[in-house]
């Protein structure tokens, strides 16, 4: 092999490896909202409805304001920070160049937000459960159901769906 052709075999993979690296600085979270349809502000800029994919380029621990808005329901006023989860292509690749570093912290895979409906509308819980007649039965199966939750057999989101069937509350 000539010098000419180690040079181009250097530098194609000098450049692909470069590429790679870059590549590995983007983060990609999806925003999903209970219920969906909820817009999603980023910055202060509307940018699409839950479920929303959001992606960046920005550096480990910058932060992103994030609202979630949906009409009759709490506005959510939060924020992504670049945080979370190490992401090992960066990790790897600043040490072979440095500045790579800076996007070694990447974001979860998903951002979930519940939303609570505003007092005094017709979704409100705190209004339909005044409207429901407990009897003995429901009483009962609400009771297994926080006594299932604090000994850990269901999860949080299973005794929350599990409540509103037993109340007959819309999801």
């Amino acid at each position: 092999m000539t010098m000419k052709q180690n040079y181009s075999i250097l530098f194609t993979t000098l450049s692909m490896a470069f590429v790679f690296l870059l590549s590995s600085c983007v983060s990609t979270t999806t925003i999903k909202s209970v219920p969906p349809g909820a817009d999603v502000y980023v910055d202060g800029y509307k940018v699409g409805t839950t479920p929303y994919k959001y992606e960046d380029e920005k550096i480990a621990f910058s932060r992103t304001n994030l609202d979630i808005i949906l009409e009759g329901y709490e506005p959510v006023y939060s924020y992504l920070v670049r945080d979370e989860e190490i992401d090992v292509g960066p990790l790897i690749g600043g040490f072979f160049f440095w500045p790579v570093w800076l996007w070694t912290m990447k974001y979860h895979p998903t951002h979930t937000f519940e939303l609570v409906p505003l007092s005094g509308s017709p979704d409100s819980p705190a209004i339909k459960d005044k409207e429901i007649q407990f009897d003995d039965a429901t009483i009962q199966k609400l009771n297994l159901l926080k006594e299932s939750l604090d000994k850990g057999t269901i999860s949080q989101e299973e005794y929350d769906a599990l409540r509103k069937k037993t109340l007959g509350l819309r999801e």
